[in-house]
């Protein structure tokens, strides 16, 4: 039986969740160097499952993994482009091909 712990102050739990969030980041990048890459993928999973649960924004950590696989960016895992017409920065996940597109500024 799985026991759960209630925290009944909300902002408590929204201070917990950030905090436990920019550990598993920080195991991520630890991870990554180390080349255990199913670590470093589950890892980003549970920041996202851990920020839609307690609906936290992930603005600092939004361009750092695919949204798609998971998988955690380096340098051999993305090709990065950009688009003169469109004005967009173009990333594209190796492992996948899920291609994120940024609007760059004038």
């Amino acid at each position: 039986m799985k026991r759960k712990m209630i925290i009944k102050n909300k902002k408590e739990q929204s201070i917990i969740a950030k905090a436990r969030i920019e550990i598993l980041y920080h195991l991520t990048l630890e991870s990554l160097k180390n080349k255990d890459i199913e670590l470093a993928k589950n890892s980003v999973a549970l920041i996202q499952k851990i920020s839609r649960k307690n609906r936290i924004s992930l603005k600092k950590y939004r361009w750092f993994f695919c949204k798609k696989c998971f998988f955690p960016y380096s340098a051999e895992s993305i090709s990065i482009s950009t688009d003169a017409q469109t004005r967009t920065l173009n990333i594209l996940c190796k492992k996948c091909g899920h291609i994120r597109r940024k609007i760059l500024k004038k």
